[in-house]
């Protein structure tokens, strides 16, 4: 079975890179223009669980917004900040 090309979006805040994995149909919508939004898997600090909220603007200079329960925001920035790697899955 042939392994779908992915993109993996990371994005660091203090302690810990934070991703989410999505089809490349996805990502060519973003850079198309179009908004996104994703849940992300979550992730623990100090032994609490937090989830994680994904925002795209759209368009390749688009604004990403990383925010977590009570919300507060992990990162707010261009796409460009991020770090974007295909990935086999």
């Amino acid at each position: 079975m042939k392994k779908k090309l992915k993109i993996r979006i990371s994005v660091y805040w203090p302690d810990d890179w934070k991703s989410i994995v999505i089809t490349q149909k996805e990502y060519q919508s973003i850079l198309d223009g179009n908004s996104f939004e994703y849940d992300g898997e979550g992730y623990c600090y100090e032994d609490e669980y937090f989830d994680d909220w994904w925002k795209f603007d759209g368009g390749i200079d688009c604004n990403v917004v990383v925010s977590y329960n009570d919300g507060g925001v992990g990162y707010d920035g261009p796409l460009s900040g991020c770090e974007i790697e295909e990935i086999e899955q």
